[in-house]
């Protein structure tokens, strides 16, 4: 299987929701990255099945 290549992006938000993020992920036990990639993954697939 081959890996997929990572890519880094900056990226701005508000600041309460940097904090719903490190809270999110502590209660999850996932990185503040996991939780953020996550999150997105999850909204892409609950388009799709909406649709």
């Amino acid at each position: 299987m081959e890996k997929e290549t990572l890519k880094q992006k900056l990226l701005r938000m508000p600041e309460s929701l940097i904090w719903k993020v490190k809270s999110a992920a502590a209660q999850n036990r996932r990185t503040e990255n996991q939780e953020m990639i996550k999150r997105i993954e999850d909204s892409f697939n609950e388009k799709w099945i909406n649709q």
